[in-house]
């Protein structure tokens, strides 16, 4: 709450708000979060110019904003700027602020009157998704999910023409996050999915006949960072035996989550080994990242081909699957630098 971001008004609609504006008119979500920084020298959940003007007038949107947990300041400033909903409660403080700020005239009746109105109308929208005979359909969402998460994957290499996946080969599919996939980040952010698609299932799914002859071999433990060499021999062994090795990698939850910072840039030390492992007994690699963040690839020259997949919700699995077979074209592009190593960084 001490960050004050300090940006001109161009690069702030050009760069930073050009994705939320995105998410808001075609999203149409119900609830916006405020930050809890500054920009340009206002709190986020206290500036009326991002939260009204730009966000309700220019965009919108027509549900409530709520505050990040703490991260109101002044409630009566925050809800004459345009936040509805304090996060958590604050034992009745904010709302004695309120009053007061009523009483005294800082605060318009008006604009109480509207946050309660935009309060109301969501709390009636989310009463009627209850009710016994409300629907929604499922399927339509998960291919929706599915859609998304593919254009979003990048291509980060693709040498000799490694993808997509050739038919009629042996497959070996590596890595424990192929069959458990981390598809959301850590802390606020993890929701209770309708379902998960392992890219392992999806893979076996598309490939037919032939999904049946996929070898799989976890290769590592994603709760521990030391090398197994039990998973790791037995990864080896079906990558050796086959014609193409895909290889799933990333970064556990407790590597990047809600309120961590990085101290390095690896992956998790087993992950590192049985890359090289698999490498030296596999010339035809394909590397799958699942990160939500990029890290360094000293491997990068051992491997064909890199697909960042990031965290791709629910559907990432058959996102990915898709990819690898062709049936969709890689089209996602990168929002930031993977540097080769970490003394590349400035």
């Amino acid at each position: 709450m001490t960050t004050d971001a300090l940006v001109d008004e161009r690069t702030l609609r050009e760069i930073y708000l050009a994705s939320f504006e995105g998410a808001v008119k075609q999203g149409k979500p119900w609830t916006v979060m405020s930050s809890y920084n500054k920009v340009n020298g206002t709190y986020a959940s206290e500036n009326p110019w991002l939260l009204t003007d730009i966000l309700k007038d220019e965009w919108g949107h027509e549900g409530f904003v709520v505050s990040d947990w703490g991260a109101v300041n002044e409630r009566a400033d925050a809800l004459a700027a345009g936040l509805e909903l304090e996060m958590p409660a604050s034992g009745g403080l904010g709302e004695k602020k309120v009053l007061e700020a009523l009483a005294s005239g800082k605060l318009a009746p008006e604009a109480l009157d509207r946050a309660v109105l935009r309060l109301l109308r969501i709390i009636f929208m989310a009463a009627d998704q209850k009710k016994e005979d409300a629907s929604y359909d499922r399927d339509e969402h998960h291919a929706l999910a599915r859609r998304v998460a593919a254009e979003s994957m990048v291509l980060l290499k693709n040498e000799d023409r490694a993808l997509p996946l050739r038919g009629g080969g042996k497959l070996a599919v590596i890595g424990a996050f192929a069959e458990t996939p981390r598809f959301q980040g850590g802390g606020s952010s993890h929701i209770v999915p309708t379902r998960v698609d392992s890219p392992l299932e999806e893979l076996r799914k598309l490939s037919g006949g032939e999904g049946g002859g996929i070898a799989y071999a976890p290769g590592y433990s994603i709760g521990m960072d030391a090398p197994d060499t039990g998973l790791a021999a037995e990864a080896r062994r079906i990558a050796g035996a086959a014609d193409t090795a895909v290889l799933f990698v990333g970064l556990p939850d407790r590597y990047e989550s809600e309120g961590y910072d990085r101290s390095h840039m690896n992956l998790p030390d087993n992950q590192l080994q049985l890359i090289e492992e698999i490498a030296a007994v596999q010339n035809n690699l394909v590397v799958v990242l699942m990160s939500g963040s990029p890290v360094v690839m000293p491997w990068l020259s051992s491997v064909k081909a890199v697909l960042q997949a990031y965290l791709g919700g629910q559907a990432a699995g058959g996102a990915i699957a898709d990819l690898l077979l062709g049936r969709t074209n890689p089209s996602g592009k990168l929002a930031e630098t993977f540097p080769l190593k970490l003394s590349d960084n400035p």
